[in-house]
């Protein structure tokens, strides 16, 4: 049903009813799994966790964080710095930092945040759990 015809990609007339339910379905699947309410609340409740350790530790706070972590919650990192890669700190680009990154690290720091004296802080986890 695909072909590749002078570098475009093209469809036989029979396979375009296809084509309409695929993407169609991933149209339905997109609004009821990534816009769901549930997924939107815990989407904004994870950015207000970090937000609140971002300004710990830009305030001088020591958190448990990866390395990885760590970097974007001490420095302000802006889009002219990803675009010019200029931030850089011990020979590491910003984007070595992000490729340390994984959820993993995101989970395995909240954790340790649960028990943490900043009461905003864990209440926000603790409000998660």
């Amino acid at each position: 049903m695909l072909n590749v015809i002078d570098d475009n990609l093209v469809v036989e007339a029979k396979g375009i009813y296809s084509i309409e339910k695929l993407l169609i379905a991933r149209r339905l699947m997109y609004w009821q799994v990534y816009l769901h309410k549930t997924v939107l609340s815990a989407e904004q409740l994870l950015v207000n966790i970090l937000k609140r350790a971002k300004e710990l530790s830009i305030n001088g706070i020591d958190l448990f964080a990866t390395p990885g972590l760590n970097f974007f919650l001490k420095n302000n990192i802006n889009k002219s710095h990803v675009n010019n890669n200029t931030f850089r700190e011990e020979k590491k680009s910003i984007l070595d930092y992000f490729n340390q990154l994984y959820d993993n690290d995101i989970l395995a720091s909240a954790k340790v945040w649960t028990e943490h004296s900043d009461t905003t802080l864990s209440l926000f986890l603790f409000s998660a759990s």
